[in-house]
């Protein structure tokens, strides 16, 4: 279930930071500042999705949810507790979730500081 959940977590975030890419373009593109709203949108969404699918896994890491590939891989009842949850960027899926987190904090601190600053350029 903490897979699905993870996977469909994923999925959106795909999702938000596409439709943010397209509509963001497009905005840019024909000089128009109508869309700067949706993208700020799906910068929170895409944030939101990606923060939540690293929240799933560290829970799925620390329950010991062995029916995710992932903590099958890396996870052990007998690995202490901070270990366990640092666990989830030590193997490259992990590295890989954890990073896009930082993207997604990166981007909404951009996107957030700047809200009102140089909109037609945003």
């Amino acid at each position: 279930m903490i897979s699905n959940l993870g996977n469909g977590l994923i999925l959106f975030a795909l999702l938000c930071a596409t439709f943010g890419m397209v509509v963001g373009l497009a905005s840019g593109w024909m000089k128009r500042e109508a869309g700067i709203d949706w993208v700020q949108w799906a910068v929170r969404g895409f944030f939101s999705s990606m923060l939540l699918a690293n929240l799933a896994m560290v829970f799925a890491l620390v329950t010991h949810d062995f029916s995710v590939k992932y903590v099958a891989q890396v996870g052990s009842r007998a690995t202490p507790l901070l270990y366990t949850v640092v666990s989830l960027w030590s193997a490259l899926e992990g590295s890989i979730l954890f990073w896009g987190l930082i993207l997604a904090t990166y981007v909404l601190a951009f996107a957030t500081v700047h809200r009102h600053e140089h909109r037609p350029y945003m």
